[in-house]
C-alpha cells in the first residue's frame, strides 16, 4: 500500500482529537451544577484508570521515540492528556468532560486494537501489525474502564435530572 492510502487512515486520529478538544474548549466556559461537584466512586475509577493510562503510555513514550519522532510523540502528548484530564475531571466534573473521556478513550482504544489486528496506519511500522504487550492490554483496560465509567456518570447524570447529556 502507497503512503497516499495510509493519509486515508489520518481522520481516525484528527477527527477524535479535534472533536475532544473542541468539547473540552467549550467545557472551559461553563460552570458545572452543584449536584456534580462532589467526587463519587465513578468519578474515582474515572479518575484512576485514566492516570494508569497515562503512566503506562509515560513508561512506553522513549522506546517509541528511538522508533520515531511520530509514536513517540502521541504517547507523550496522551500522557499529558490523560494527566491533565484527571486533573481537571476532579476538580471540575461534568458530562462534557464525561462524554469527551469516551470520545478520546474509544478512540485509543480502537487505534490500539488497528495497529494490532488489522496494521499500523501511519510512520515506519506502516503496514506492519503490533504484537499485544502486557502493558499495552494494561493501558487499553483502563481506557476501556474509563469508557464504562464515564457512560455510568452520563446515565446517572441524566437519572438525577440534570440536564441533557452534552450542555
Amino acid at each position: 500500500m502507497g503512503s497516499a492510502t495510509h493519509l486515508t487512515h489520518l481522520p481516525m486520529l484528527v477527527v477524535p482529537a479535534l472533536a475532544g478538544g473542541a468539547a473540552l474548549a467549550r467545557e472551559r466556559r461553563l460552570r458545572p451544577p452543584r449536584d456534580e461537584r462532589m467526587p463519587g466512586q465513578s468519578l474515582w475509577l474515572l479518575v484512576l484508570a485514566t492516570v494508569v493510562a497515562a503512566v503506562v503510555h509515560a513508561m512506553v513514550a522513549p522506546e517509541h521515540f528511538e522508533e520515531s519522532a511520530l509514536y513517540g510523540g502521541f504517547f507523550l502528548a496522551t500522557t499529558v492528556a490523560g494527566l491533565g484530564y484527571a486533573v481537571w475531571v476532579l476538580s471540575r466534573p461534568t458530562r462534557t468532560l464525561y462524554v469527551a473521556a469516551v470520545i478520546a478513550n474509544v478512540s485509543i482504544v480502537a487505534l490500539w486494537l488497528t495497529t494490532r489486528l488489522i496494521e499500523v496506519p501511519v510512520g515506519p511500522g506502516v503496514g506492519e501489525t503490533e504484537p499485544f504487550g502486557t502493558l499495552d492490554i494494561v493501558a487499553s483496560s483502563a481506557e476501556v474502564l474509563c469508557v464504562v465509567a464515564a457512560v455510568v456518570l452520563l446515565r446517572t447524570a441524566v437519572k438525577k435530572g440534570t440536564g441533557t447529556l452534552v450542555r
